[in-house]
């Protein structure tokens, strides 16, 4: 069965990174800017399915090949949860990634991603109150807005994101798929108190492990701004 305990588990464990006193006043000062940086995104509210989903592949894709492939230094990992980073080039971004093997199956995966609700048990961080769907372009594409509260001295911040929940083929494997990123839509103005961010790429894969079939391996894999 899927527990509570071993997604926010994971998801708490992937936010387990180095950060020392300098990158912490540095993410500080930043704290009012983050709202005006834009970053590569792109106006969902009037873009068309097919340019969606064709944006979407690409960058999960490219999220997958460097989910497997990716130059990673080992984090603190605990409690099954490995733990890895890496500094994306030309920024001081870290793109963070946490492992863990899940008593669940593909499919059973697959719907509890799907169901946006599960994000409050997903990160303890979700306010869902303050969150919620903004389009449903297809059973599998949607656009979703949401909220997370963060520790003492940050201010709360939202993103809106578009959103691909799928079973691909990769590396002739099968893989779950459940990722967004960052885009912008005119239906979601700034609310009052939070700072809007921008996520590059994040969400969850995973596959069966090949000695325990009804388990798989889930990644869960965040870039934000």
């Amino acid at each position: 069965a899927i527990t509570a305990g071993g997604f926010c588990c994971c998801v708490k464990k992937c936010s387990e990174v180095p950060v020392d006193d300098a990158q912490a006043a540095e993410m500080a000062r930043a704290d009012e800017a983050a709202a005006s940086q834009s970053g590569d995104t792109a106006a969902a509210g009037s873009s068309n399915l097919d340019d969606l989903m064709a944006v979407t592949e690409k960058q999960y894709v490219a999220c997958l090949d460097l989910a497997f492939d990716g130059p990673w230094k080992q984090g603190k990992g605990k409690e099954g949860v490995d733990t890895f980073y890496v500094k994306t080039e030309g920024t001081s971004l870290l793109t963070v990634k946490g492992e863990a093997d899940i008593d669940a199956g593909m499919e059973e995966l697959a719907a509890y991603f799907m169901d946006f609700s599960n994000m409050a048990i997903s990160d303890t961080m979700f306010i869902p109150e303050k969150s919620g769907e903004v389009a449903a372009l297809s059973p599998k594409y949607h656009i979703y807005h949401g909220s997370f509260r963060l520790p003492r001295l940050f201010s709360p911040r939202d993103f809106v994101w578009a959103a691909c929940d799928d079973i691909i083929t990769y590396r002739d494997k099968k893989v779950g798929v459940s990722f967004g990123w960052g885009v912008t839509d005119e239906r979601v103005p700034p609310q009052k108190k939070f700072v809007r961010a921008h996520m590059d790429v994040g969400g969850y894969f995973w596959y069966p492990l090949a000695s325990e079939p009804s388990r798989c391996r889930l990644m869960y894999v965040i870039r934000v701004d």
